[in-house]
């Protein structure tokens, strides 16, 4: 389970750029993938669309958490090896949405 509300453990990148590649949106009732504002989609499936743009990163990758409970079947794991780091000194964020 993965709780997503204030501020508390979240934390501003140390390094940022100043345009972003992508912006998803997760949200615990997410469904479908357009991952847009009007359309969140699942913390997995952003998970899967990160993990497809990070081998030809030209700019950073936001990942906005929109508040509420995430009830995952399985543990969230992040892997460099699966693309869930940033490449070519870009970043991927997950961040909590405040909107």
């Amino acid at each position: 389970m993965l709780t997503v509300g204030g501020m508390g453990a979240w934390a501003k990148p140390t390094t940022a750029h100043a345009d972003v590649q992508v912006t998803y949106y997760a949200s615990p009732t997410g469904s479908g993938s357009a991952c847009t504002l009007a359309a969140p989609c699942a913390l997995t499936t952003a998970q899967g669309l990160v993990r497809v743009h990070t081998a030809n990163m030209d700019n950073d990758i936001v990942v906005n958490l929109c508040a509420g409970t995430y009830r995952l079947s399985h543990p969230l794991v992040f892997s460099s090896t699966l693309g869930d780091s940033g490449t070519h000194s870009y970043n991927v964020i997950y961040r909590a949405y405040h909107g």
